[in-house]
C-alpha cells in the first residue's frame, strides 16, 4: 500500500537454531533486500538496503547504515519450519511507491542446522551468495494497482 510493503515468507526447516552469535546469517534467518528505483548498481547505495530477520531474535538487522525504524514483524513456528510476515515502511526504505514502478527485489533464507556457521542458504533470484555487497544480483519487482484489503490490526504484525 501506499505506506508499507508487505512481505510473508513461509520457510520449511526441520531445525530452528539461533545460538545467539553476532553473525546473524549464521544462524536461520531471512534475508530481504531492496533497491530502490532498481538501479541494479553492482555496489550499495544510498537506495539500496538488505535487511535480516534472525529465527526467534526480536531485533530486525540492517546493512548500509539504514534505520529500521517503524518494521514491524512476527516470526512463528509452523510444523516443519517458521513463518515471517513483516511490514516496512516506505519512508524507511526512503521511497515512494506508485502504480507500475519497479524494484530490485530478493529473498534468500539461511539455514543452520548445528549452531555452527551457515549450513546452507536459498535465495529467490540470486545465482551467488554476493547480494548483501551487490544489489546487481536482485530481481526485479513491479508494482501494481490492484483493490485489495489491507491487513488487520488483529493480524500477526
Amino acid at each position: 500500500d501506499n505506506t508499507y510493503v508487505y512481505v510473508l515468507v513461509d520457510v520449511n526447516d526441520n531445525v530452528l537454531v539461533n545460538n545467539g552469535g553476532t553473525d546473524v546469517y549464521n544462524d536461520d534467518a531471512v534475508e530481504v533486500f531492496f533497491d530502490i528505483g532498481n538501479s541494479k548498481s553492482t555496489t550499495y547505495g544510498t537506495n539500496d538496503v538488505q535487511y535480516t530477520f534472525r529465527w526467534n531474535d526480536a531485533t530486525v538487522t540492517a546493512n548500509n547504515s539504514r534505520p529500521t525504524t517503524g518494521i514491524t514483524f512476527s516470526m512463528v513456528a509452523k510444523s516443519g519450519g517458521y513463518v515471517l510476515e513483516a511490514r516496512i515502511p516506505w519512508s524507511t526504505l526512503t521511497g515512494t511507491p506508485a502504480v507500475n514502478q519497479l524494484l530490485g527485489f530478493e529473498v534468500e533464507v539461511n539455514d543452520d542446522d548445528d549452531g555452527g556457521d551457515r549450513d546452507h542458504k536459498l535465495a529467490w533470484n540470486a545465482t551467488v551468495d554476493d547480494t548483501w555487497q551487490n544489489p546487481s544480483y536482485m530481481g526485479t519487482a513491479k508494482l501494481v494497482g490492484l483493490s485489495c484489503t489491507p491487513p488487520s490490526a488483529a493480524g500477526a504484525i
